[in-house]
């Protein structure tokens, strides 16, 4: 996540996408450690930090032959559930037993937003 600046990770389990780590999931895992003097971030397996996952359903999967529309309409329905969608990750078929194609995050939503015409460049 460092190496990449990435806040979302896809964790993989014999050949299948089962969870989304997130920047706030390993924040949430650090807090519940603060009792602990010495934490090594080396030998803690990613099943111990999982669970720090405040909701289990924050991402979904779209086909890479989806459209931009597809990807926000997904935001807003997870938006309209009262839920938040970290992440839509694309599979050739968007099933989660494939190859991940790409990530598209909340923080990709005003580029989304921009480039279907749904909100306004900002003035340079």
């Amino acid at each position: 996540m460092r190496a990449g600046s990435f806040s979302q990770l896809p964790i993989r389990s014999d050949g299948k996408v089962f969870a989304l780590l997130t920047s706030e999931t390993v924040v949430r895992w650090l807090a519940s450690e603060l009792h602990n003097d010495l934490i090594s971030l080396s030998e803690t397996k990613i099943e111990v930090v999982l669970p720090h996952t405040e909701d289990q359903e924050h991402y979904c999967f779209l086909s890479r032959r989806a459209t931009l529309q597809d990807a926000l309409s997904r935001f807003e329905d997870f938006t309209s559930r009262g839920k938040d969608l970290d992440a839509v990750l694309i599979t050739e078929n968007g099933r989660p037993d494939q190859n991940l194609v790409g990530i598209l995050t909340v923080y990709d939503l005003p580029e989304i937003l921009e480039t279907l015409g749904l909100r306004r460049m900002s003035a340079a």
